[in-house]
């Protein structure tokens, strides 16, 4: 995401504020990064296997490493690649409950920011997780499942599975909208559009799109009125209170 070498190592890095245990002292604000990331998402060359945190405040000093942890499925399994190395594809993150999210080829592992230490991993229809996103409240995880046209909605505190959305392609990229009100779907296929997910229904009310080719990651404004969006040699920005394509 930020130019040189290292972070473009680690797919994705979330921010977290956390507020230490001891009330004297300050808040605290870390960056997390998730590998491996690159080389197929399993290549252990650049930067090995863990979560990396860096001190925000501090200049973006490195601070440690967090091991990976739990017992992922074997490789070769549906969406599993074949990898012997779980990719990273996706990280999430809550200051508010202390939890860091993790999707792989493999699963979604959930960590408390306190400990380090493993709190919950779950495997939904026997394959992995692309891209997750997290609600603004950390209540609320929505899980792309690898290779599948499908997203799990599932509760955070557990990785219960509560419900699902189908939307046709393979699931890939998904975003909250800051206000928590919608979800942004991208599938990868035969499709040029990003689906907008109503948070409280569960249902696809329009597409954003279409554009000029498949959409590959994306963001959006604050006001919710700009989609900004990578696609194959291109970049392209869109509006995303109408169905208006790419402009």
């Amino acid at each position: 995401m930020t130019a040189r070498r290292v972070p473009l190592l680690m797919l994705i890095l979330v921010a977290a504020a956390l507020v230490p245990r001891t009330h004297a002292q300050p808040k605290q604000r870390f960056l997390y990064a998730a590998l491996p990331g690159v080389g197929g998402g399993n290549n252990l060359k650049y930067g090995g296997a863990g979560i990396l945190v860096f001190d925000i405040d501090r200049g973006h000093a490195f601070v440690k490493r967090v091991p990976l942890q739990g017992a992922p499925p074997p490789a070769g399994d549906a969406g599993g690649r074949g990898n012997a190395q779980e990719a990273i594809k996706g990280i999430a993150a809550h200051a508010g409950t202390a939890r860091l999210y993790v999707s792989t080829s493999r699963r979604v592992a959930a960590y408390d920011l306190l400990t380090d230490k493993l709190v919950w991993e779950q495997r939904y229809d026997d394959r992995g997780t692309d891209r997750i996103a997290l609600s603004p409240d950390g209540k609320t995880l929505y899980a792309p499942e690898l290779g599948a046209p499908k997203w799990i909605v599932a509760d955070a505190a557990t990785g219960a599975a509560i419900a699902s959305i189908d939307k046709p392609g393979t699931a890939h990229n998904t975003q909250f909208s800051d206000d928590g009100e919608r979800v942004y779907f991208e599938s990868q296929g035969n499709t040029r559009t990003v689906s907008v997910v109503d948070a409280k229904t569960r249902a696809i009310v329009k597409e954003v799109g279409p554009f000029g080719n498949v959409v590959r990651p994306f963001t959006l404004n604050g006001a919710q009125t700009l989609l900004f969006a990578n696609i194959h040699r291109a970049c392209r920005v869109g509006s995303a209170t109408t169905t208006h394509r790419d402009f």
